[in-house]
């Protein structure tokens, strides 16, 4: 009988270890988990995150610098400042043209042909085109006949769009008004067609006279960048002076 309670209590250890120890481990894993799921997020979530952030600041970065480049290298021009990637004074250059005698001034990324070369026929005088592109500028050339001021500008514009619309593909009409010219009357046509080849094309046409002459100013580049050389062909029309 002894031996018999001495096997009961044996057992009875025994099966209060095998209940206890299962919790003891339980625990130890669960602990165990804990940490590897704590490193885990530590080494790679977190990480993830912040490599997001840092990827997409990166791309913020890379296209608002092209944008900033391009848009400043075109168009930043205020008081004479050129804000581009590095901010520039912009440096202007001024020509002068004998019979008939006349002056404008020009940015120095553009260059000045004279005529000399007769490379734009006969009534060609002067003009200003751009150094890496010279269908961009802007040219003076004598024109054979003048604007009746007196008439009204619509009654102007149908005869100037009658005119210039012929053979012009796609021609749109962008803007139609009167102007001066250094103090002379002047009306400008802004308006965009398609060439032979299919590339669009803006122009500024102004027709303006001086001294019972008349001449004809045309500013243009390609429709998608003329936007960025419109302050250039303005500040060559503001500073255009008759001699």
């Amino acid at each position: 009988m002894h031996m018999e309670k001495v096997k009961e209590e044996q057992l009875s250890e025994k099966e209060v270890a095998a209940i206890v120890i299962p919790e003891v481990e339980n625990s130890k894993k669960d602990k165990l988990k804990k940490i590897i799921v704590a490193t885990k997020n530590f080494l790679f979530k977190d990480w993830k995150k912040d490599l997001k952030k840092i990827q997409f600041l990166l791309v913020v970065i890379f296209y608002a610098a092209i944008v900033l480049g391009i848009v400043s290298f075109f168009t930043g021009n205020l008081f004479g400042w050129k804000t581009d990637v590095f901010i520039n004074k912009v440096s202007y250059k001024t020509y002068s043209h004998i019979a008939p005698n006349f002056s404008f001034k020009y940015p120095s990324y553009f260059g000045v042909d004279n005529g000399e070369g007769k490379n734009y026929g006969t009534s060609y005088l002067a003009g200003l085109k751009l150094d890496s592109d010279s269908r961009t500028g802007c040219d003076i050339r004598l024109n054979g006949a003048g604007l009746n001021f007196k008439k009204s500008d619509d009654e102007i514009k149908k005869a100037l769009i009658a005119e210039v619309s012929k053979g012009a593909k796609d021609f749109n009409l962008l803007n139609a008004k009167r102007i001066k010219v250094n103090g002379e009357d002047a009306f400008s046509l802004e308006f965009a067609f398609t060439d032979p080849i299919g590339g669009k094309v803006r122009l500024n046409q102004i027709l303006t006279g001086h001294n019972n002459n008349f001449y004809l100013f045309i500013c243009g580049t390609g429709e998608y960048q003329y936007k960025y050389f419109e302050k250039d062909f303005q500040s060559f029309i503001d500073s255009f002076k008759w001699n």
